[in-house]
């Protein structure tokens, strides 16, 4: 079955993704804020971000004030199987679309500690192209920047800056589901 297809059996009831055997994907606890029922709002956007030919399927429940910007889970349907490109995102842990099919992950373990991870999407897996962090020094916060996967060089604030400004975050116009 395509994506559209388990996405209309869900919606009918004949999949359910409070089934454990979707536990394994993360599937089971989206939205991450609650987990999916029919009672919850959540939307999907198809969009072919990996340039294979066939439309990822980016589920999103919105909410923090962003109008579902954010993705919870990417997830791609191959032989009839769902495949979990990217999943649990939430409140400190979240998923964009930037320009560019780039997958933006940022996340945030309080002031000191954040991320930014960016990844291109190849042969159905996250494949980092670059990332920023952060962390607690003495007196003040440390950034970091590394390039596909190389030893991390210690960079400024202004330099994070501009590095997370290169990922410009695409809106998204879900089809929500009641």
């Amino acid at each position: 079955a395509d994506i559209i297809s388990y996405i209309a059996m869900f919606v009918r009831g004949e999949v359910d993704f409070l089934d454990p055997q979707y536990k394994s994907y993360s599937l089971y606890y989206l939205p991450t804020d609650a987990p999916i029922n029919r009672e919850n709002r959540f939307g999907y956007v198809l969009r072919d971000i990996d340039s294979e030919g066939s439309e990822e399927l980016l589920l999103t429940s919105g909410g923090y004030g962003e109008l579902y910007d954010y993705i919870d889970a990417i997830v791609t349907i191959k032989d009839g199987k769902i495949y979990p490109i990217a999943y649990e995102g939430g409140a400190r842990n979240r998923f964009y679309l930037c320009q560019n099919n780039i997958i933006s992950n940022e996340g945030s373990n309080g002031a000191a500690y954040s991320v930014s991870k960016y990844y291109r999407v190849v042969d159905g897996k996250l494949i980092r192209i670059e990332s920023v962090y952060s962390e607690q020094g003495k007196d003040c916060i440390i950034w970091y920047n590394s390039v596909n996967h190389s030893e991390p060089k210690q960079i400024s604030t202004a330099e994070a800056e501009q590095i997370q400004s290169n990922y410009v975050h695409q809106s998204l116009t879900p089809v929500i589901i009641k």
